[in-house]
């Protein structure tokens, strides 16, 4: 019997925007213990938690810990099984890969890598400048233009961010190639 309620069906297959996104989430805030899976994230953003949590049906309750961090302890070991075979394996940090088309269908892919981003990714706001352009209606020839350089990043292993950077590619998400920055076994993608 079980303590909490939960839908040990949710990961049997990957069928909605909403089961591709917390899958992403798990791949990268998230650990498959064996006998469950375990969320993890900054007590400022609970609320993707609970989101989960409602997704999952589930009534488990969410901790805090001393460190501001908030915990979502799923016990299930048919659901561990699933998302095992979905990719997120036991012990992932190092070599989790992206997934395949077979596992996550194309038209859910956009989900899975936002709920990837929201776990492993941020935004860097940079400093505006001014630059100088071409502009042939000038009599000058040029005129200055104010740049917001904005970036995004997605941190995680080598044998993720490669195959991500390639479908972001191939999918005209980005249009052209980004530095990969490697820090030990792991690489960040910049754009």
């Amino acid at each position: 019997m079980r303590k909490y309620n939960l839908d040990i069906n949710y990961f049997s297959k990957i069928t909605s925007h909403e089961k591709a996104y917390v899958l992403g989430f798990l791949y990268a805030d998230g650990s498959n213990r064996g006998d469950g899976i375990t969320f993890t994230q900054n007590y400022e953003r609970i609320d993707i938690l609970e989101n989960i949590k409602t997704a999952l049906k589930s009534d488990s309750p969410i901790r805090k810990t001393e460190k501001g961090h908030c915990i979502l302890d799923v016990f299930s070991d048919k659901i561990a099984k699933d998302v095992a075979k979905l990719g997120a394996i036991k012990n992932k940090s190092l070599v989790l890969q992206f997934p395949t088309t077979d596992i996550i269908p194309l038209e859910y892919m956009p989900s899975f890598i936002l709920g990837y981003f929201d776990g492993d990714g941020c935004v860097w706001n940079g400093k505006r400048k001014k630059i100088i352009v071409k502009d042939k209606q000038r009599k000058e020839g040029f005129r200055k233009r104010i740049v917001h350089n904005v970036k995004f990043t997605f941190t995680g292993c080598v044998s993720f961010i490669k195959p991500l950077q390639e479908f972001l590619l191939k999918t005209g998400i980005v249009h052209n190639r980004v530095k990969l920055n490697y820090s030990k076994a792991n690489a960040s993608n910049n754009n």
